[in-house]
């Protein structure tokens, strides 16, 4: 999931991603000008896949609810 808003020429995005059974969701955020919006998106994405993201979305892959 993501959230974006923008407060004057400030963009500012979270996202997450859930983990099941409870487990911590892994969670990133970054801001920036407008302009640079798809920098700031990479940059969450980055920074989602560190922290493990790619391993709970193969989890949700594998065993869908």
């Amino acid at each position: 999931a993501g959230h974006a808003r923008v407060v004057g020429d400030i963009l500012e995005l979270e996202a997450l991603v859930g983990a099941r059974g409870g487990d911590e969701p892994v969670r990133a955020r970054s801001s920036g000008p407008v302009s640079a919006a798809e920098q700031i998106g990479r940059e969450v994405a980055e920074t989602l896949l560190q922290c493990g993201a790619d391993r709970l979305l193969r989890e949700w892959e594998l065993h869908p609810q």
